[in-house]
């Protein structure tokens, strides 16, 4: 199906107040705290007219306060499917039952939300780290899968099924229920 997104876009940086949302219950916000603002329509969406909408008020309002904008119209990148994200779950949750990993020096069983911090931490090659707030021990950032696309989700589902075979891990393969 066809895909469109509305992205607008506010230049300047002003401490102008614009409306956001439709007109039953408008948020009112600093301009300055929105710099950019996606609208996405899908085929498929319910009301996409109400996010076309939403677009063009965002981009009335900030135009009227005295604000360049930008307006872009162009096909959607289209995010993880629902089957993708099935097998995910079912991929790491095939890790938590069978394999234990090294936590604070010690062999321990991890849950599916752990392995995919581990897991994605790999397989995106970085570890992203930050002191708590007390500045005591280290916060190990996790990777957002929810926001990978259909290309990207499924080169990670191919490095989760290389790595188990490493690991000697038993997963579903693609298709398989």
């Amino acid at each position: 199906g066809k895909n469109t997104a509305i992205r607008g876009t506010q230049l300047s940086d002003s401490a102008n107040l614009f409306r956001r949302g439709n007109h039953s219950s408008v948020r009112v916000f600093p301009l300055a705290d929105f710099k950019k603002q996606k609208f996405y329509a899908r085929q498929g969406d319910q009301k996409p007219i109400d996010v076309l909408r939403s677009g063009f008020i965002f981009a009335k309002d900030a135009f009227e306060a005295g604000n360049g904008i930008c307006v872009t119209v162009g096909k959607a990148e289209s995010i993880r499917s629902l089957q993708q994200n099935a097998l995910l779950w079912k991929i790491l949750s095939c890790f938590s039952q069978q394999k234990t990993w090294i936590v604070n020096g010690e062999q321990k069983k991890l849950s599916p939300e752990d392995w995919k911090d581990v897991l994605s931490a790999s397989f995106m090659g970085e570890c992203r780290m930050c002191p708590n707030i007390a500045g005591t021990s280290m916060v190990i950032l996790g990777v957002r899968t929810s926001k990978m696309r259909k290309e990207k989700m499924n080169e990670f589902i191919e490095f989760l099924q290389a790595t188990a075979i490493e690991l000697d891990v038993m997963v579903p393969k693609v298709g398989e229920k």
